[in-house]
């Protein structure tokens, strides 16, 4: 019985659940891919290029401990004369615990649909262009 348990467990990791290694290489790749972006690109583009997969993250038992989305979170950033849509992706590992934290992601800043830049050096920008 023991022996059927382990084996369910692992076909349930298997199916639907990555390891804290699969985090590694959600940051990996997430780092990679955007290298490769360019101003002007459009969001959908964008979007496609980095990917919009959602991963379910599993301890060994196959116990789900968190989700990682890509991209991680969305918000509009409204000033004066102007809407920036910022898309936020898992990049860096900065605390070791089951939290992904703000200074954990990268911003990836649009205006008018178009890319105008990433990194927290381009969303403060963006947030002192029109004060």
């Amino acid at each position: 019985m023991k022996k059927i348990s382990v084996i369910f467990v692992v076909l349930l990791c298997l199916a639907g659940c990555s390891t804290t290694t699969a985090l590694y290489q959600v940051r990996a790749q997430n780092k990679a891919k955007i290298t490769r972006l360019t101003p002007g690109m459009t969001k959908d583009k964008v979007l496609n290029m980095m990917g919009t997969k959602e991963i379910i993250v599993c301890n060994s038992w196959g116990d789900t401990i968190g989700v990682v989305k890509n991209p991680f979170k969305t918000e509009l950033l409204k000033t004066n004369n102007k809407t920036y849509e910022i898309l936020y992706y898992y990049t860096d590992i900065i605390h070791s615990d089951a939290d992904i934290s703000e200074d954990e992601l990268t911003p990836i800043v649009f205006e008018n649909n178009k890319l105008i830049g990433f990194g927290w050096q381009v969303l403060s920008w963006a947030e002192e262009k029109e004060k």
